[in-house]
């Protein structure tokens, strides 16, 4: 019952992880695609607030690619040529919004003039058939209405003083902050460009994180059935020797876990937070949990061994009619 069940979980596991990681992938081919539709026709060169606008939402898009899920091993593997197109094309936006936001406006507009969305037209169409995303992706919905040739390419450039001079000294990084803001009415928090530990991306690693997790709960269960068996409380009525700091005592032991004890001190508990009891010829030292007038409880620093416990029982029962029951903590006076 138990490989069952197992099995069945790993399958559900897996199956949903492949889906989620499939999913993930075709968004990140659509956010591609929002990067080619952002810089077809040179529309960022029309103005000031048009150029703080495309690197704005060029680093929305950017900051929600990830290559290593998009283009998994075996992707690259069939597609070299295309998967090296598209890592080049995300590479250099990545570097047109970082010195954009640094302030270097005319290295970042060389950078975008320099991104042909054409180049990734078959690295775009091969994602989308690996993943499966759709089946109405065509060439043209990456190289805009003129086929073969980018609309960046068809496109002329305004004049300097049509565009208010783009590369002039007063388009500096504060006004273009100042715009973006204006524009999206709050600035949103960056994101990390950087590498990213994407675990949908990696089978391997979710098998690995499934395993654990079952290895996990397992030892939990088998912990926790350990622990409610060191939580038997054993009723023995037994005297001992305990020390109440310097001084000794002989109180009664009521009954005893492998974890603590209850026992009655007939008024001798008043502020004390820690007792030493002697068991089986060895002295432990307790800390006090719970006091009333007559009887206390203590925990034990770590649970008895196994033979101390046996020990104890055989010692307190000699016919071998030892009782026990589970552990309720009596009500405090």
């Amino acid at each position: 019952m138990f490989v069952r069940r197992f099995i069945l979980g790993l399958a559900l596991l897996l199956g949903s992880f492949q889906s989620a990681a499939a999913a993930q992938s075709c968004e990140g081919v659509d956010n591609v695609l929002q990067t080619a539709s952002l810089l077809r026709g040179g529309n960022y060169l029309e103005s000031k607030t048009q150029y703080s606008q495309t690197i704005f939402k060029l680093e929305t898009a950017l900051s929600r690619i990830s290559l290593a899920a998009l283009q998994p091993q075996t992707y690259r593997e069939a597609f070299p040529t295309e998967s090296r197109e598209l890592f080049g094309y995300v590479s250099n936006l990545r570097r047109a919004v970082t010195s954009a936001q640094a302030g270097y406006d005319k290295d970042a507009l060389e950078i975008l003039g320099a991104s042909d969305p054409a180049t990734i037209s078959d690295s775009l169409l091969s994602l989308n058939r690996y993943w499966s995303c759709t089946d109405s992706l065509s060439a043209g919905d990456i190289n805009g209405p003129v086929e073969g040739k980018s609309a960046l390419e068809n496109d002329t450039p305004l004049s300097s003083s049509e565009t208010g001079d783009i590369n002039s000294a007063s388009f500096s990084q504060r006004n273009t902050m100042a715009e973006k803001k204006a524009y999206t009415g709050a600035l949103a928090p960056s994101v990390s460009n950087g590498p990213k530990l994407d675990i949908q991306g990696h089978p391997f690693l979710s098998i690995a994180m499934a395993l654990s997790l079952i290895v996990l709960i397992y030892g939990w269960r088998k912990y926790s059935k350990r622990s409610r068996m060191r939580d038997y409380r054993h009723l023995i009525h037994q005297d001992a020797g305990f020390k109440l700091g310097k001084k000794h005592y002989q109180m009664t032991i009521i009954d005893i876990t492998q974890r603590g004890l209850k026992f009655k001190h007939d008024g001798l508990i008043k502020r004390q937070r820690r007792v030493t009891i002697e068991l089986n010829g060895e002295w432990y030292t307790c800390r006090l949990v719970w006091k009333n007038a007559n009887f206390a409880g203590a925990k034990f620093r770590l649970p008895l061994k196994d033979k101390t416990m046996e020990a104890l029982l055989a010692a307190a029962h000699p016919d071998g009619t030892a009782t026990s029951k589970t552990q309720i903590r009596p009500p405090q006076a």
